[in-house]
């Protein structure tokens, strides 16, 4: 069999219900729905961490943030690197000597390495958010973990934005070829193209790592003058209808941080957007940059399909964690991002695999994102080295038809997220797992235990702690052990499960 292309498409912050296959009715995304009505779409699908760098970090190597040692999303100024620590002690704090020569310990692959090592070309287009910055002295990004490839990166935090060229916060020297104000979403989408183009001949590994629809949201002004209108004429068909808010959409941190984005001097030069940047529910802003992401999605198949590609090619559609709570709703899942509920958690995900997952198919299975590391290595006839110890599973066997979900029905999801003081979302300190239908919550900072029947009660409404004591022990007691297990710490003065 003709080593299969791989290509990664991971939407930052894209809540589980925004595309229209998963049920949304506001935002428009064609492309990722024919994806999905030609591959897999799951349902139950989870990232292994409510904020970024840990999620991308559980993705690239395969393991559960503790146990690689990045737990909290990196700041600017960090020279924390991708470790895969082989104990607790090693990398104190991770930090490292802006001028070390160090390089990851060759008995752990990171999953581009692993495309390398089996004759891919790689590439990644984006986002990476693993390491300091180049504009903060920090120079390890990801050519030093098997990508040969490395466009759009980012040079210092993109938070508060960086979408229009001149890209002062990606990088300052990229020469606009799309037009005057050329938009970051649709250059990505270009240089995409031009990769597969590039690498027709050979088998390719790219990971297309977009930076929207992270905040502050911004979109070209055509479409969201479109989104706007389709938000007014809804609004007149639903008159009287309030806008639903969520109760955990943040804390009065999140609220200040959210007054200071909009008083921004750029930001009141525009402010009939900025104002509707932070409508927490179709939000017509967040709609235009998913369109440009679906466009992307279009240009790829398109490429994919005129160089005879789209047949050996696979395409992962997913998210790092669920949307941000101040500018989409998650519905009907709770919370969001930086939360372990499921609105922080439980992503979207597609996988199109031609000739190989059946048109149109639906799994209600638990996976995470620790999973596509053995699932690729078991593509890919890759021995994983000694040492290198994994916490996903292969789901090829399940993109297949092959898979035996009875055998699987004790597995057990795990999220940590300890923090000395409450992300600026709103999250809490706290670890969760999940195990069939069960859910476990374990907060750190109050010692608090909640149980959730996601079967019954997807929205994690009713806290069924108390009713069920034997089994939120039980969660209690596997959740401890598995802390444990991955080296994971809890802040001084919190308390265990």
């Amino acid at each position: 069999m003709k080593k299969p292309n791989v290509i990664y498409i991971l939407v930052d912050d894209l809540g589980w219900a925004e595309p229209g296959c998963y049920g949304n009715e506001f935002n428009e995304t064609p492309n990722i729905d024919s994806l999905a009505k030609s591959g897999m779409l799951f349902t139950n699908a989870y990232a292994s961490s409510t904020v970024c760098s840990p999620s991308r970090a559980g993705l690239l190597t395969g393991q559960s943030p503790p146990r690689n040692g990045i737990t909290d999303y990196l700041r600017p100024w960090s020279d924390w690197h991708l470790p895969l620590k082989t104990g607790p002690n090693d990398f104190v704090d991770n930090e490292l000597p802006e001028d070390t020569d160090y390089k990851m310990n060759e008995k752990f692959v990171s999953m581009a390495e692993m495309f390398k090592k089996s004759g891919y070309s790689t590439g990644i287009i984006g986002k990476w958010h693993l390491s300091g910055y180049d504009k903060n002295g920090v120079k390890n990004g990801p050519s030093k973990y098997g990508f040969d490839e490395v466009l759009i990166s980012e040079q210092t935090g993109i938070g508060s934005g960086s979408y229009f060229h001149p890209y002062t916060k990606v990088d300052a020297d990229i020469e606009p070829i799309l037009g005057e104000d050329e938009y970051l979403v649709d250059r990505m989408n270009h240089e995409a193209v031009e990769f597969v183009k590039r690498h027709k001949d050979k088998p390719f590994f790219l990971y297309l790592s977009h930076y929207a629809v992270h905040t502050t949201l911004d979109a070209k002004e055509e479409d969201v003058q479109y989104f706007s209108e389709k938000r007014k004429s809804l609004e007149k068909k639903m008159a009287g209808r309030k806008e639903k808010k969520t109760k955990t959409a943040g804390n009065f941190l999140t609220k200040i941080l959210t007054i200071f984005e909009r008083l921004k001097p750029k930001n009141l030069l525009h402010y009939t957007k900025n104002k509707k940047r932070w409508i927490t529910e179709n939000n017509p802003v967040l709609a235009a940059m998913l369109k440009s992401v679906d466009d992307g999605v279009g240009e790829i198949q398109k490429t994919l399909k005129e160089f005879d590609l789209d047949q050996n090619t696979i395409i992962v559609f997913t998210s790092d964690n669920g949307g941000e709570a101040r500018v989409t709703t998650n519905g009907p899942l709770r919370a969001g991002k930086s939360y372990t509920y499921e609105g922080g958690l439980r992503v979207s995900q597609i996988i199109s695999f031609p000739g190989v997952v059946n048109s149109g198919a639906v799994s209600d299975f638990p996976t995470i994102n620790l999973d596509f590391y053995p699932t690729f290595a078991d593509l890919l006839g890759y021995e994983i080295p000694e040492g290198h110890i994994l916490d996903g599973i292969s789901i090829l066997p399940l993109l297949k038809g092959e898979f035996d979900a009875e055998s699987f029905s004790n597995r057990v999801l795990s999220w940590h997220y300890p923090l000395k003081i409450p992300h600026f979302l709103g999250g809490r300190s706290s670890a969760a797992n999940r195990k069939g239908a069960y859910k476990s919550i374990w907060f750190f900072d109050k010692g608090v235990n909640e149980l959730y029947d996601l079967k019954e009660d997807p929205s994690e409404s009713i806290d069924l702690a108390e009713k069920y004591p034997e089994r939120a022990s039980k969660h209690r007691r596997l959740l401890k052990n598995w802390i444990k297990d991955v080296n994971g710490d809890i802040p001084k003065g919190q308390k265990e499960p």
